[in-house]
């Protein structure tokens, strides 16, 4: 089973059974004329995602996220390829939470989903 074929059938499952989530990131643009970076910019990765049993052993070498309730999502994005920043913000069960780290899942070369870890 190629890539695609795989990321079709997994955005299905996931969008049927997971709930729709936007990861947001400031990004930085440097303006030429002005010599200095805008930070008003934002990029949205868009997609599906379900809630993973988490992994102690994982968040503990992230930093002391065991005091900060982690939570693991594993996420499908609406377009191949397009995966969440670490640090980009994040809403799952109404509490606003922040990307700390993403394991991409990229067979053949296409990034069809990730393990994201957000706290």
């Amino acid at each position: 089973m190629n890539a695609l074929t795989r990321y079709t059938s997994a955005y299905r499952r996931i969008k049927t059974v997971g709930s729709q989530v936007d990861f947001v990131s400031h990004v930085k643009v440097y303006d030429e004329t002005t010599d200095s970076y805008t930070e008003n910019n934002t990029s949205t990765v868009t997609g599906y995602a379900v809630s993973l049993p988490g992994d102690m052993t994982e968040y503990e070498g992230l930093a002391s996220l065991t005091l900060t309730n982690p939570r693991t999502l594993f996420f499908i994005p609406d377009v191949v390829s397009s995966l969440p920043d670490v640090d980009a913000g994040v809403v799952w069960e109404n509490e606003e939470l922040v990307v700390r780290a993403v394991v991409p899942y990229v067979p053949d070369g296409q990034g069809i989903g990730a393990k994201v870890v957000v706290a």
